[in-house]
């Protein structure tokens, strides 16, 4: 399971389509939204992470999200990761051993 943060939204809980792990091409067209296909890059969480409860990963995000057109600011996943850079675009939350 993971979850998916986009911007202007409230999480929601994604599954992945085969078996316990996510697969590359099912992360790009979560993270893609409505740009398709994209790089995906992981942002690994700060040591502790924990979200619900349960320890965290990381991200998966869209690598060149911030330089999209019309891509927003994700500020729910941005306060997930500590501030500790800007995310742009859909973000997957996935917990160890997922992806």
């Amino acid at each position: 399971m993971g979850v998916l943060f986009t911007p202007n939204e409230d999480p929601i809980e994604v599954v992945p389509e085969k078996g316990k792990k996510f697969q590359l091409d099912e992360v790009r067209t979560l993270v893609g939204g409505k740009y398709g296909k994209v790089y995906v890059e992981p942002v690994v969480l700060p040591q502790g992470t924990k979200y619900q409860g349960k320890k965290v990963g990381m991200f998966l995000v869209d690598e060149e999200g911030l330089l999209k057109d019309d891509n927003e600011f994700n500020s729910n996943a941005v306060m997930l990761d500590g501030d500790r850079r800007p995310l742009f675009g859909n973000a997957l939350l996935t917990w160890p051993g997922e992806f």
